[in-house]
């Protein structure tokens, strides 16, 4: 889980920019320099090494310490004159509230006297578990020094891309980019457009962190590409996205192979469930990747040595009468029982639901079990807006099988969203009983179309249902990669 936030200074958690100036101005004055750059010039040197600051603005003044320490000290005279213009709006509070449950850390390539200013102007050494300086190394060596100390993940907010390569290599280090600050950085796992947008990104992180169950993992990026790759004990590295740009890519892929194992299956990880599959409810011809309407995702991943692995499917159907027809022939074996429910009566049935779906598609491929905090709060949210219809079938007091359908809220059609049996109750006349009711439940709402949803292409039974009645189908393309010995 995550334990550690990281913050750079200039540019992330206060903006002195004014102080540049004036400290440059002050020492211009004081060493008698004329010829001057501009202030916007001084201000692009926030964030770098005081030493280079010095040596390309003040190349004929020989003793650099003593500028140095000059240099700071008119800097911080300006910040105590003007403490009120320093930090961005949302810091303070955004630490208090962080500093709750995580351990903030602050580093910078300023020295130790300029970010015990920022402590006291902002009031908040309090919420500040320590802070790491130049004196004390590189951004690199005390990141890594951080991370190191704990089990769980760090969180780093920059707002460069040197921020950005200061964390390279680490599985157990994400980067937020402050684009807010006075850099730019093209490669990033977040992003936010001001101070309070990272509470949102820990929550995030967090819920990832729940769905990986502790996994190594790793977001590449580049704008809005990004790519996810998950490294799980079978071997095989796990990856997925949600953004695409057709711009950079190929380089984001390029890194995504650089750092697996060798062999890549995607895209199916905690960076793509909820998305993947709420998407495909929505019928969402541009969602990717699809080899119908993203043959250019599909191409490109080709084009990196990839192959299909396997396809999922969703489809839009009428009705198949000859299956129902047979399917009202079914008679319920002995010793089960069935329910049906709707709306808010479904949901007193979660831990049973939960527990089956984990039972019933433990050996399905690429199955991820979902944390039973994320399905409750997370996947049942998402369907709090619709009407569920269920069918329960029972054992004794077992639930061992159950149906989950509900109506599309644009209502184009109904979705039959989930069909789940226990292994060791699945038999012909309950496949066909579910398939009775669910085609009863549509036609009594009035559909003449189901969305049979992200079904396994190679399922004859599912397919069955609605062979030869298909409106319209999307399909959705699992990709895999071998590094050649």
């Amino acid at each position: 889980m995550l334990e550690n936030i990281v913050f750079d200074l200039d540019g992330t958690l206060w903006q002195t920019g004014d102080s540049y100036v004036y400290a440059y101005h002050k020492l211009c004055s004081l060493y008698n320099i004329n010829e001057k750059v501009s202030d916007e010039v001084v201000k692009s040197y926030l964030g770098v090494k005081l030493d280079k600051l010095l040596c390309d603005l003040f190349p004929s003044v020989q003793d650099k310490t003593t500028l140095a320490k000059e240099a700071v000290q008119f800097s911080i005279d300006y910040i105590l004159q003007n403490p009120s213009e320093c930090c961005y709006q949302g810091v303070v509070e955004v630490l208090k509230e962080l500093s709750q449950n995580y351990k903030i850390h602050v580093v910078s390539n300023c020295p130790k006297n300029y970010v015990e200013t920022f402590l006291q102007v902002s009031n908040t050494t309090q919420h500040v578990a320590d802070f790491f300086t130049i004196e004390m190394g590189e951004k690199s060596q005390h990141i890594s020094q951080i991370a190191g100390g704990v089990c769980g993940k760090t969180l780093f907010i920059g707002d460069c891309d040197d921020d950005y390569l200061s964390i390279e290599n680490h599985f157990d280090v994400v980067f937020c980019y402050a684009q807010y600050g006075y850099k730019s950085c093209r490669c990033y796992d977040y992003k936010i457009a001001n101070p309070l947008e990272l509470l949102d990104v820990v929550q995030r992180i967090s819920i990832k962190e729940r769905q990986l169950v502790g996994k190594p993992y790793r977001v590449f990026s580049c704008g809005d590409n990004q790519l996810t790759l998950i490294h799980n004990a079978s071997g095989a590295d796990y990856f997925g996205f949600v953004n695409y740009d057709d711009q950079d890519f190929g380089n984001v892929i390029c890194q995504l192979k650089q750092f697996s194992r060798g062999h890549l299956i995607g895209p199916i990880d905690g960076n793509t469930f909820y998305p993947y599959r709420f998407a495909t409810d929505n019928f969402d011809l541009h969602f990717y990747p699809d080899c119908n309407n993203g043959k250019q995702v599909v191409d490109l991943f080709q084009s990196h040595g990839f192959h299909f692995k396997q396809f999922y499917v969703s489809t839009i159907a009428t009705v198949n009468e000859r299956m129902w027809r047979l399917s009202k022939k079914a008679k319920l074996p002995k010793g089960y029982t069935v329910k049906l429910v709707s709306g808010t009566e479904a949901f007193q049935y979660l831990d049973d639901i939960y527990q089956l779906t984990i039972e019933a598609f433990a050996e399905a491929d690429f199955y991820e079990e979902i944390p039973k905090q994320d399905f409750v709060e997370l996947y049942m949210k998402n369907i709090e807006d619709v009407v569920p219809d269920m069918t329960l079938f029972f054992y004794g007091n077992q639930l061992v099988g159950y149906n989950f359908c509900y109506e599309d809220p644009l209502k184009r059609y109904y979705v039959c969203k989930t069909t789940a049996i226990h292994k060791a109750h699945r038999n012909n006349s309950l496949v066909m009983l579910m398939v009775d009711y669910s085609y009863s439940m549509l036609v009594a709402k009035g559909y003449k179309y189901a969305l049979h949803h992200f079904q396994n292409d190679t399922t004859k039974t599912l397919q069955g249902i609605f062979r030869g009645h298909e409106v319209l189908q999307k399909h959705y393309a699992l990709m895999e990669w071998k590094r050649e010995n």
